[in-house]
């Protein structure tokens, strides 16, 4: 038998939902997505806490390179993306 968590009122009601939209989501995709039709306006749009708390992640672009070569006689030449 695993050993329960103990988790404040409002935590544990909040992942017993999760887990009651996990389980349906789940045996709509088995049946073929069947669904009642109902949709919880709250899954579709995430509450502010939970966007305060995501954590940062930067993004890194690739920097665009120019690329030169010498031709015969010496000169740079631009060479065209392959």
């Amino acid at each position: 038998a695993a050993s329960a968590v103990s988790l404040p009122p409002t935590q544990d009601a909040r992942v017993q939902q999760l887990l009651a939209e996990f389980e349906s989501a789940a045996r709509a995709a088995a049946s073929g997505g069947d669904h009642t039709g109902v949709v919880d306006k709250s899954a579709r749009h995430p509450v502010q806490d939970d966007l305060d708390n995501l954590p940062h992640i930067p993004v890194i672009r690739k920097s665009p390179v120019t690329v030169y070569r010498r031709d015969g006689s010496g000169v740079l030449r631009k060479q065209e993306r392959r």
